[in-house]
């Protein structure tokens, strides 16, 4: 009797003990999750810092002010380096959306539509761009396309530009 007592009790300790360790390697697994996920939103912010910083190199600024101002002045040399520009923004594009669809990372924007609409004037906003984008966006993730072919149309045409001549103009008047 009080070996079956004790059988029982012992029992029921360890029952407890695997269940107190399924509990910690739930909680552990949850951790890992809100880190992996702390590293992708720190990984994505990266590449648009280092997409920022390309536009500020001397060189490559001509390229992309002549890109909007005069693109069919474009050397093979500079249309090379735009074309590395742009697939750099549209691997940024689909790495983001394969990590929205697995639910690993969600921006601030939350959704994918709005973090691609508040980035596709930028883009696609002058004639080169929207040039660039009809030649390759059959590369691009159909939703993209989708929400890209959307907004293009909603362009006046060369917008991006169009905000540097209103800044001039505001800084003409001081």
């Amino acid at each position: 009797m009080i070996r079956e007592k004790f059988d029982r009790w012992l029992s029921l300790g360890g029952n407890l003990g695997i269940l107190v360790g399924l509990l910690l390697v739930a909680l552990e697994l949850n951790q890992a999750t809100v880190t992996a996920r702390a590293e992708m939103a720190t990984s994505f912010q990266d590449r648009w810092v280092d997409m920022d910083i390309s536009w500020q190199d001397a060189s490559f600024s001509e390229t992309w002010a002549k890109s909007l101002t005069r693109p069919t002045e474009l050397t093979t040399s500079e249309m090379l380096q735009m074309n590395g520009f742009m697939w750099t923004f549209g691997d940024h594009v689909a790495s983001y959306r394969l990590l929205w669809d697995l639910g690993i990372f969600v921006p601030p924007q939350d959704s994918y539509e709005a973090v691609v609409r508040d980035v596709a004037d930028i883009f696609f906003g002058s004639e080169f761009g929207r040039a660039w984008y009809e030649e390759n966006k059959s590369s691009f993730h159909p939703v993209a396309v989708e929400i890209l072919d959307e907004e293009i149309k909603r362009f006046q045409s060369d917008e991006y530009i169009a905000q540097f001549e209103r800044i001039k103009k505001r800084l003409e008047k001081n």
